[in-house]
């Protein structure tokens, strides 16, 4: 048997597009949450052309398409979370109109019908969002395009307004498959309520289930307790276990609950107490209003809280990323290939040139320099030489556990020959002198101590030498996968004499800097048969990092973004849900004598105090956590996070302020239907 429409298609259509425009006026949450979802997929699927310039090295081609998955499949995640998002906002609004979805099957249309009309609404609100969110994506994505190509450090002085068709059907097609679950949800919510319910759905209230108010006090102590055990268990300037780490989640987590069920009593009883205030005009409304509020949606605001704190985590952390890349991209590949070997028991003492020269291997049509760089190591010198009394720092524990750790010593000549290949300006010691390189951020500190309050000289193999320079030198010799390592200690030739070396370098610069020549290097060094070389190319290194740092980083903003997103649009739409359930109350205090004037000042404090309170208290987080690790984080990515911070701070303001300022908009409007 065939389905029949009982509505006529004309009056459907006019109801369908009547309540669309309803919809972009009166449901603004819900469609900028649209469109920001829509720019956010766009810019980040727009990441992977970005990548593509990358390619044509042999190393690099499969490393590309693992970092194609990875955004996909953070693609794929992104939009689950989107997805939840908007069905969360629709739920919102599907209870706000169950009362009229009632009127239409009174007036006969039936479920079906209904079901209908939703689906029609929603996609036409999702094609509009679609279209405005790709424009300012596209946008966007120039923006993302720039960076990027910093991050990668591509010189592109021309700009070139691009458009990424796969980045286009990549989010038309996740936006759908929400929207399409939306359909599904929005389907099956009108299908399970009888007339009666769909009736009186404007009449059924949130109930608070903790009723003791004493009880609520001393759960608002017993939080503030457990907050501060989760921030203390984080070790201070040292990276916590993971059990520590977890431990301090649940510990916030479950404070933050205890935090915002128990608030409302413990401040309310603080303002009883100052009866001025507390009588004055409509506060005595206002401050019990927020107070039954805040207690309805305690599980509400502790997620909006945690949301927010992860997003201040989040973004920053992407941020500093982007930054150490460029640093780190400098400081640990200046040539553009090193061919390394470690001397040990089992390998043959012969130099590098020696092993190719054995096995016919001959770059010389390919590069345009080459120099060698040995690295030694004598008993004489370890950290625990440069470790000086009076020394403090947040990593003094880390330097003890590697006080006898050896620190690589390099000839004055050769160390001079690496400076000369990369155009730096070479340095001079005389015979009883030597001098500090390191360019790993970790020892910086120690060395600078060092050499600013050291007096005494060293004996290296049997020589005495005093520090011949008074400043650190932060140079890179060899290419490398990481600037890290205790630095090298620059001695005269002579001091050398009768050591071996630990480690061999040979470092090449191409005739040119492409891929081309990066392969043509990399056949010609393959027909080695010596397990103990290492081939180390800058461009293959710089690649790899900075495919994933790119990827990395835009999923850590992304996501950050998105958690933003969902705090504000969440919180907002309870706001306006509330506001529509406090129609009669404020029309009550309009009969009793408050003004227009009045009533909208209530109700954009009760907004501000709702926006601020979780805000506030996941900001409180965030800052003793990063007073906790902010050392750690330094270390970690080599930058300073504060500009990090600040950007993400505006960001988060920006965005935040949005939903704010559209939940005092739709509350004012809410009172006024």
């Amino acid at each position: 048997m065939f389905y029949k429409k009982n509505t006529s298609d004309k009056m459907f259509n006019e109801l369908a597009v009547k309540n669309v425009k309803k919809s972009l006026k009166d449901y603004a949450i819900y469609f900028i949450t649209l469109v920001f979802g829509v720019i956010l997929l766009y810019t980040f699927n727009s990441i992977e052309d970005h990548i593509k310039l990358l390619g044509g090295s042999a190393y690099m081609e499969g490393y590309i398409g693992f970092a194609r998955g990875i955004i996909l499949f953070a693609s794929i995640f992104i939009c689950m979370i989107f997805g939840f998002l908007i069905a969360y906002a629709n739920n919102f609004f599907i209870k706000r109109r169950k009362r009229e979805f009632g009127v239409y099957t009174v007036l006969g249309m039936n479920k079906r019908d209904i079901n209908r009309l939703m689906i029609k609404e929603t996609l036409t609100i999702g094609l509009f969002a679609l279209i405005i969110g790709l424009i300012l994506g596209i946008f966007a994505a120039q923006g993302i395009r720039v960076i990027t190509l910093n991050m990668m450090n591509i010189e592109d002085d021309s700009f070139r307004f691009s458009i990424s068709v796969l980045a286009m059907i990549k989010t038309i097609i996740f936006l759908f498959i929400s929207l399409y679950f939306v359909s599904m949800f929005n389907k099956r919510s009108i299908k399970k309520h009888s007339l009666i319910e769909l009736l009186n759905a404007d009449k059924k209230n949130e109930k608070s289930i903790i009723k003791n108010k004493n009880s609520k006090i001393y759960l608002f102590l017993i939080s503030i307790i457990l907050i501060s055990i989760g921030y203390i268990i984080i070790p201070k300037n040292e990276l916590p276990s993971w059990k520590k780490f977890l431990s301090s989640i649940v510990l916030i987590g479950y404070g933050t609950y205890l935090f915002f069920s128990s608030i409302s009593d413990f401040i309310i009883n603080i303002v009883r107490n100052n009866k001025i205030i507390y009588y004055k005009k409509l506060n005595l409304f206002i401050i019990n209003q927020i107070s039954s509020y805040i207690k309805s949606i305690n599980v509400s605001l502790t997620v909006i809280c945690l949301l927010l704190f992860s997003s201040m985590v989040l973004i920053p952390f992407g941020i500093s990323i982007a930054k150490y890349t460029a640093y780190d991209l400098k400081e640990a590949t200046p040539f553009d290939a090193s061919i390394r070997k470690y001397y040990n028991d089992y390998t043959d003492k012969s130099s590098i040139n020696d092993n190719l020269k054995r096995e016919g291997i001959d770059f010389k049509n390919i590069v345009s320099s080459s120099g060698e760089l040995n690295k030694y190591e004598s008993k004489d010198v370890t950290l625990k030489n440069f470790l000086l009394n009076g020394f403090k720092s947040s990593k003094h524990n880390n330097y003890k556990k590697d006080l006898n750790e050896n620190i690589y010593l390099v000839g004055l000549s050769q160390y001079n020959q690496s400076l000369k290949q990369q155009g730096l300006k070479e340095i001079s010691l005389k015979e009883d002198e030597f001098a500090i390189n390191c360019n790993s951020y970790d020892y910086k500190e120690l060395y600078n101590y060092y050499i600013k309050n050291n007096k005494a000289k060293l004996n290296i193999e049997g020589y005495s030498l005093k520090l011949g320079q008074n400043k650190l030198y932060e140079n890179s010799i060899v290419t490398e996968q990481l600037a890290l390592g205790y630095g090298e200690i620059i001695v005269p030739d002579k001091v050398l004499a009768k050591l071996s070396p630990k480690l061999s370098y040979m470092n090449y610069n191409y005739i040119k800097r492409n891929n081309e020549y990066d392969n043509m290097f990399l056949r010609e060094y393959q027909k080695h048969t010596n397990d103990s070389l290492l081939f180390l190319s800058k461009m293959t290194i710089d690649g790899e990092k900075i495919t994933m740092d790119t990827v990395l980083t835009f999923i850590a903003v992304d996501l950050g973004i998105i958690l933003l997103i969902s705090a504000g649009a969440v919180l907002a739409l309870h706001q306006i849900a509330q506001s529509s359930k406090n129609k009669d109350r404020f029309k009550l205090l309009k009969d009793m004598g408050a003004t227009k004037r009045e009533i909208k000042k209530s109700v954009i404090i009760q907004v501000l105090v709702t926006f601020s309170i979780p805000f506030i208290v996941a900001l409180i987080h965030f800052g003793f956590i990063t007073l906790r690790i902010s050392n750690i984080i330094s270390i970690l990515v080599n930058v300073n996070i504060l500009k990090a911070i600040i950007i993400t701070m505006v960001t988060i303001l920006i965005i935040y302020s949005i939903y704010f300022f559209i939940s005092i908009v739709e509350s004012l409007r809410a009172l006024e239907e």
